[in-house]
This record gives C-alpha cells, structure tokens and sequence, in this order.
C-alpha cells in the first residue's frame, strides 16, 4: 500500500511540473524552482544559467540576457559548456542571427556524447532538436525537422513551446496551415 501512495503521488508530482511547464508561466516555474536553486552545486553560477534557461525556452530574450550575465564565471562556468552552447544557439536563433546560431549549434553538434544509452539519446536529441530551431527560423528545414521539433516538445517539456514555435514555422513553410495552428 505504501509503495503504491509513493509511486503515485511521485507520478503526480511529476505530472504536475509538465503541465507547468507547458502552460508556459516563467514566474510559476522559477518560483516553484527557487527551493532546490538554494541547493544546487555552484548556484552563484547555476542558478542564473537555469533561469536564463527558463527565460530562453519561453522567448523572454532580455531576461534570459540578463540573467546569463549575473552567472559567475569560473570552474562551474566552464563545466556547463553543453548548456550554454545550447542556450546561446537558442538565443541567437531568436536574436535573429541565424550565421552565429549555426555556428553555436555546429560547436554543441561537435561535442563529445555521453556514453550511457538513455543519457546520449537524450543530449543528442536536444542537439538535433536545437540544429532544426535554427532550420526552421532560416526556412531550410530537413525532412525530418517537423518530426524532431515536435518530438522535443513532447519528451523535454522545458523547451516544449520553443520547439514548438519552430515546427509551427517549418509547418507553415510546407504549406500545412492547419498543421501550424495546432
């Protein structure tokens, strides 16, 4: 009985925070943060870079600027490459400087990849996706960047409503209007 009230209100819980994250609110998702920011390793440097995140994943581009420039620079910095090339490439995608976002994103593609199954699909998933995020704001999408964009904004719920700004653009560019409005 008590395995199953823990597994559930686990699920819940889980459950709760997509929905969240999918409504798309960056108050309510820092604020409900804000408990385990106090926690995080390195937070002088963490902290800003996941608010930054947040920001980013919801197109707030000056306030995710303006928390990446209050992150401590340093060791933690320096270990958070993937992140911020992934970032960055996300940034400048809606910066409008598509030439630097390729570049960003060729550098995040280069990167080494996890070795842990689950882990490396996932990484390479979000490099992939992020590659199809400037696609899609250059009109030269792939084949297959519909597919990888909705695909993101199912499985990694914190950028879901940018991967899915970017399907609604490559839709529109293959002429599926109605596709774009979903």
């Amino acid at each position: 009985g008590a395995l199953f009230a823990l597994l559930g209100w686990r699920w819940w819980s889980q459950a709760r925070v997509m929905r969240m994250l999918r409504r798309g609110d960056v108050s309510e998702i820092l604020a409900h943060w804000s408990k385990s920011f106090e926690r995080v390793p390195h937070a002088e440097t963490m902290t800003p870079l996941l608010t930054a995140t947040a920001f980013a994943a919801y197109g707030r581009v000056k306030d995710a600027r303006r928390a990446l420039a209050s992150a401590a620079r340093g060791p933690a910095w320096e270990a958070a490459l993937e992140h911020r090339l992934f970032l960055d490439t996300m940034l400048t995608t809606f910066e409008g400087d598509i030439a630097q976002a390729e570049e960003l994103s060729s550098h995040l593609s280069a990167l080494p990849v996890p070795n842990e199954s689950g882990v490396r699909d996932r990484v390479t998933a979000l490099r992939e996706a992020v590659a199809a995020l400037v696609r899609a704001f250059q009109h030269t999408a792939k084949p297959s960047d519909l597919a990888q964009l909705e695909s993101a904004s199912e499985t990694s719920p914190l950028v879901h409503w940018a991967m899915r700004y970017g399907a609604a653009i490559v839709a529109i560019d293959l002429g599926q209007a109605d596709k774009a409005r979903t």
